[in-house]
């Protein structure tokens, strides 16, 4: 309830912005420019370094959880094989570990896309730091009162103009590079 709370307010607040941006705008004193933020992301040679980072360190999780797979698909081939053989409390016995096992690769997966989702942020939130110093210097240095983000589809119709994302790319590539992040911390070993 209070998100959609939220939401209304921000969108009344919005609503408001709006309608007295006009009249402001007439006196000069008020401006909006408009950002598209992915457009700048894809367009910045280090966030293709990050994704290319992200991806070689993927590789290993990759190659952990294609093992895990293998040996869960082994198991439970040897188990249709050898199933009309066995006792029946030996049969749900062997289950019993075979959903053990699936349950331990379906932990094992989930903590690994936790790992690669906080890795992408640590390797992205440099650049993302860039793009806000720049968003900012633009907007105080140019005088905006507000920059929307055209990629939150919150902005129905915008005068060109007011699109500032050529500005902000070539402001973060003219600053130095970000500082790398941290190399990744070690995954946790899998439990037996």
């Amino acid at each position: 309830m209070r998100l959609g709370l939220s939401v209304g307010f921000l969108g009344a607040a919005a609503a408001l912005v709006m309608s007295a941006a006009p009249v402001a705008a007439q006196q000069g004193q008020f401006r909006i420019g408009v950002v598209n933020t992915p457009r700048v992301m894809s367009e910045l040679p280090a966030v293709a370094s990050a994704q290319r980072s992200l991806e070689a360190e993927l590789g290993r999780y990759r190659t952990e959880v294609d093992s895990l797979e293998r040996t869960l698909q082994r198991r439970q081939e040897e188990f249709q094989r050898n199933s009309a053989t066995l006792t029946p409390a030996a049969r749900t016995q062997q289950q019993q570990a075979l959903q053990q096992s699936l349950g331990a690769y379906q932990q094992r997966v989930g903590q690994l896309n936790q790992l690669a989702e906080q890795r992408q942020q640590q390797l992205v939130a440099p650049v993302m730091r860039q793009v806000t110093e720049a968003i900012e210097r633009i907007r105080r240095e140019q005088g905006f009162s507000m920059i929307w983000d055209a990629s939150a589809n919150f902005v129905v119709a915008v005068d060109p103009t007011f699109d500032i994302t050529d500005r902000v790319i070539a402001a973060v590539r003219a600053m130095p590079a970000a500082a790398p992040a941290a190399a990744p911390p070690a995954a946790p070993a899998p439990r037996p």
